[in-house]
């Protein structure tokens, strides 16, 4: 995220995983669930809201990096923190977190 994002438009969050274990996810055709959840919060209402998104590749599909993305949001004015956490379903991992502490909407 670049600058500031427009109030009257949808953006869309893209995020680009990057897998190490390519190789022994290849081995078997299983699909590879993938959890996303974006928190919202208004730095300065207060008010919060999350963004719940899930996708599924085939293990025989998975490249090293992978790139998935959130439904079409629109904020109102404002400074927000935005945190994406990212954890894999059904697979041993640790779930990973990317924040923006003042994602700025004007």
């Amino acid at each position: 995220m670049i600058g500031p994002i427009q109030s009257d438009r949808p953006f869309v969050s893209e995020v680009s995983l990057s897998l190490r274990t390519v190789n022994e996810l290849a081995t078997s055709e299983k699909e590879l669930a993938l959890q996303l959840q974006a928190f919202i919060l208004n730095r300065i209402t207060g008010d919060s809201f999350s963004i719940k998104s899930s996708h599924s590749v085939l293990t025989t599909q998975v490249q090293t990096m992978l790139s998935v993305n959130l439904p079409e949001t629109i904020l109102e004015m404002g400074i927000y923190r935005f945190r994406l956490v990212i954890d894999t379903i059904e697979t041993i991992s640790t779930p990973n977190l990317f924040e923006v502490p003042a994602l700025q909407v004007i």
